[in-house]
């Protein structure tokens, strides 16, 4: 009985330990980026240059892959743009193209490089999608606590 009990707490401890392996590399710090430091709403419009899905050294997510958009604006010149786990926003992503007009809420803190942010929510064609809460808190991750879109 005490043998399968080892190998039961060893079969956990594994998987403890296998299981942030698959997570994003991120920022180094324990909590999302929408939690660090007081974030500001910022509003970006541009050109689609580049759509990318993969892994994303700037979140702390658990996706393995991450969507990121390059976007070209006049205000702020080129930028990379985080949209979250590509998991989740496959069909999103579908309906942005390389050369599409984008305008978009984003914002970035103090560990996000320079020229890097992440959005908050997407207009193209004169739909707006929602992708975090005015929390900021990923729409993936459930409803808004307080109610709000």
């Amino acid at each position: 009985m005490s043998r399968a009990i080892g190998i039961a707490a060893m079969l956990a401890a594994s998987l403890c330990i296998a299981a942030p392996a698959s997570a994003q590399r991120g920022t180094g710090a324990p909590e999302g980026v929408g939690r660090q430091a007081s974030p500001s709403i910022v509003e970006l419009a541009g050109t689609v240059t580049n759509i990318e899905a993969g892994p994303c050294a700037q979140t702390t997510g658990r996706s393995l892959e991450g969507i990121h958009l390059d976007l070209r604006t006049r205000d702020h010149g080129q930028v990379n743009l985080h949209l979250g786990p590509e998991s989740e926003l496959r069909g999103t992503v579908a309906r942005i193209s390389v050369g599409a007009t984008i305008q978009v809420e984003a914002f970035r803190t103090v560990r996000l490089p320079q020229g890097c942010y992440v959005a908050r929510t997407i207009a193209i064609d004169g739909e707006r999608i929602i992708l975090r809460d005015r929390n900021l808190r990923p729409r993936w991750r459930g409803a808004p606590r307080d109610g709000s879109p």
